[in-house]
């Protein structure tokens, strides 16, 4: 069970949808203030409209009326089967809007509050996460590994596993991550992490210098385009692998003519995919053994006077890349 609700930087959610949201929230309120005085209606469907309220205030972005639903829910309808869902949709909705540590204050006290809760494991989960958003990557690491321990057939077991890497990674403890996430991609090949899991290793092996093993974990990632895996991550794989020295007969000239196809790509594809990839040839100074430079299409050679200044390629620019995929959580739900 696990609701996302978009990215709160943005103006994801339609004026149209906030507006409806807002005015249900108002007649739910109304019907609250209609019947408080009836016992019997209030014990019986009380609890339903104040989880409604929750859940409309959240997709209007009013957050604090969607906690101060859930405090109500609490204080009078504890036992009520919807109110360890209120507490998890308004810990992870305050997780997404940025708030971590309000998220984490209220999620810790889910276990005490509903120690049977089918719904524990998820509300551990999101703990953690709320200790990643914090930078306290040592708590995010002991919380992911009782999990992980804990709750051995979860169906959310391979993200899991996936953030226990990243928070041995952010750590420092390369060889740990590199260790999970090797045996994750072995356990769980189907799972929509198996991909960056891929990807990330494959960055390993290429800053060790292992360019054959690089490129076979980033072939790897091409063949989920058929999945749900994320499409840039698809097209940067690729990209990488036409990087790789020895790779490609034609080096750098391969890499722009992946672009080319990928830039001649129609609809989405080409939205989201051209822009990256451009900038990311344009940045890169990976030299094949015939001494070309991989450049964009339409940039100037180094012959040129006018051409781009090089720039050095190093592991902070693949932690970068990484980042990008990896850092900002790929949860089941999203």
């Amino acid at each position: 069970y696990e609701i996302t609700y978009g990215d709160w930087s943005s103006d994801v959610c339609s004026s149209d949808l906030q507006r409806s949201c807002t005015n249900a929230v108002q007649n739910y309120s109304a019907l609250l203030a209609a019947y408080e005085n009836f016992p019997a209606v209030k014990s019986r469907w009380f609890d339903r409209v104040l989880h409604q309220i929750v859940r409309a205030s959240i997709e209007a972005r009013d957050l604090d009326r969607a906690r101060g639903s859930l405090e109500r829910m609490l204080a009078e309808f504890a036992s009520s089967p919807l109110a360890d869902q209120s507490l998890l949709l308004v810990g992870q909705a305050l997780l997404d809007a940025g708030s971590a540590t309000r998220a984490r204050e209220l999620l810790a006290g889910f276990e005490k509050r509903f120690p049977q809760s089918p719904l524990r494991a998820e509300a551990e989960l999101k703990l953690a996460r709320c200790y990643d958003a914090e930078s306290d990557w040592n708590s995010a690491l002991q919380a992911l590994n009782h999990w992980s321990a804990v709750h051995t057939n979860h169906p959310a077991l391979p993200q899991a596993e996936f953030d226990r890497a990243l928070a041995y990674a952010k750590l420092g403890r390369e060889t740990n991550a590199f260790a999970l996430l090797t045996n994750l991609v072995t356990r769980f090949p189907d799972s929509r992490v198996a991909p960056l899991a891929l990807y990330w290793v494959g960055d390993r092996y290429f800053s060790a210098g292992a360019y054959q093993l690089a490129e076979e974990n980033y072939q790897r990632v091409s063949m989920f385009q058929s999945t749900n895996a994320p499409v840039e991550l698809i097209y940067q794989a690729r990209f990488r692998a036409a990087l790789v020295p020895g790779a490609n007969a034609a080096g750098p000239a391969g890499a722009r003519n992946l672009a080319g196809q990928i830039g001649a790509g129609s609809g989405g594809a080409r939205q989201v995919q051209a822009r990256p990839v451009d900038l990311r040839l344009g940045r890169s100074c990976v030299r094949h053994p015939s001494g070309e430079r991989a450049v964009p299409p339409g940039h100037r050679h180094r012959g040129d006077p006018r051409a781009l200044p090089r720039r050095r390629t190093g592991h902070s620019r693949l932690r970068r890349r990484q980042d990008r995929f990896h850092l900002h959580h790929h949860s089941l739900d999203h």
